[in-house]
């Protein structure tokens, strides 16, 4: 009696469906890296077109924020300078140069005094108006030209057409002050 080799029949059938199967797996593998390095070429350039257009934008908003800082700068002088524009007397200042304290420090300029200089040259005389960081009147000072080297370095500024500014130290603030009390 002859006998089929089923055992070998079921072994090189399975082996046959296990390398049809590999098969298929690995065209379906190609097929997807394919797949993906298209979609990753064109997230790649999709990517790079993103960074561009964001860079674009970041100079925009930087754009926008300089032309917002420079509107308001306008618009704080402009409402100093309409403000000044209504002044008719000196006792006016009082009124002006706490609006001066608060526009300087609403567009964050850093300063521990503010005051309005009115050089006389025909009296060789500087009247100052101070305010304090609130914006309340501190006094007006009335100093001559010679009486201190700040108020010398105010007036040849002045004249020059000249924007002043200096920064004290402690001693200079100090020596200042001494000078103030001598003045009364």
């Amino acid at each position: 009696r002859i006998r089929m080799p089923y055992e070998r029949i079921g072994l090189w059938s399975a082996l046959g469906i296990a390398v049809a199967l590999a098969a298929w797996q690995t065209v379906r593998l190609f097929r997807r890296d394919r797949l993906l390095r298209a979609s990753n070429v064109a997230l790649s350039a999709a990517n790079k077109d993103l960074f561009g257009l964001n860079q674009a934008l970041e100079e925009k908003t930087e754009d926008l924020k300089e032309a917002n800082r420079r509107i308001e700068r306008e618009r704080a002088v402009e409402g100093v300078r309409a403000e000044i524009a209504t002044m008719r007397t000196s006792a006016d200042l009082e009124r002006v140069t706490p609006l001066i304290w608060k526009e300087l420090t609403g567009l964050g300029v850093s300063f521990l005094r503010c005051g309005v200089f009115i050089v006389d040259e025909e009296t060789e005389r500087v009247r100052t108006y101070l305010t304090s960081p609130q914006g309340a009147p501190l006094g007006v000072l009335d100093l001559g030209f010679d009486s201190h080297p700040h108020v010398r370095a105010t007036v040849d500024h002045w004249r020059a057409k000249e924007v002043y500014v200096t920064r004290w130290d402690q001693q200079g603030i100090l020596d200042w002050m001494a000078f103030l009390q001598r003045q009364g």
